[in-house]
């Protein structure tokens, strides 16, 4: 997935909706190590100025 997302020049919001959307299926399906994987991932897109989003993220799926 990270190959296609940087060949294809994929925005850093797109990568989050597809991480979070990833995540929650992933966990829709009790697939819980590759929903905390996507979680990670997702957490890892943000940075030093956008970290207050992650925020969001981290306790809406915890």
């Amino acid at each position: 997935v990270k190959k296609w997302v940087k060949d294809w020049k994929v925005s850093t919001e797109q990568v989050q909706e597809l991480y979070r959307n990833m995540h929650e299926a992933y966990a829709a399906t009790g697939d819980s190590a590759n929903a905390l994987q996507l979680l990670l991932e997702l957490l890892g897109t943000y940075t030093k100025e956008t970290a207050s989003k992650a925020r969001k993220d981290e306790f809406k799926y915890n």
